[in-house]
């Protein structure tokens, strides 16, 4: 959880900043990196991992259009996830694993949104 407890209050947030989703594609791939050290896997495989999956998602959402930051780094996660689904599931990974790691990327990623915790 932040440190500023105001930052899931709309309301104290500052203006809404806007991007498209293909430029906010390294914050989920840095989302999905945090996950990944911390169950201390193999840093080559991250390597490798990011590289095709932020080159296919900006691919994928090279074509959209600017839109709420906070929606659009949601948006970028959709993609990125499914292609970190099906990188790891090529690799070996077991899917309790997969999904594990993809959890807690999700929740990296709903915290820089900005979004509540899950409870």
């Amino acid at each position: 959880m932040s440190d500023w407890p105001k930052i899931y209050d709309e309301a104290a947030r500052a203006e809404q900043l806007f991007a498209p989703p293909a430029e906010l594609v390294p914050l989920g791939v840095g989302a999905f990196g945090e996950a990944w050290t911390a169950r201390n896997h193999s840093p080559t495989l991250l390597k490798v991992l990011n590289k095709f999956a932020a080159e296919e998602a900006r691919t994928f959402l090279k074509d959209l259009g600017d839109r709420a930051a906070p929606e659009a780094l949601c948006t970028a996660w959709a993609r990125l996830r499914l292609i970190y689904e099906r990188l790891l599931t090529a690799h070996g990974f077991l899917p309790g694993s997969i999904a594990d790691v993809l959890a807690d990327a999700e929740a990296n990623v709903n915290r820089i949104a900005g979004k509540p915790p899950k409870q």
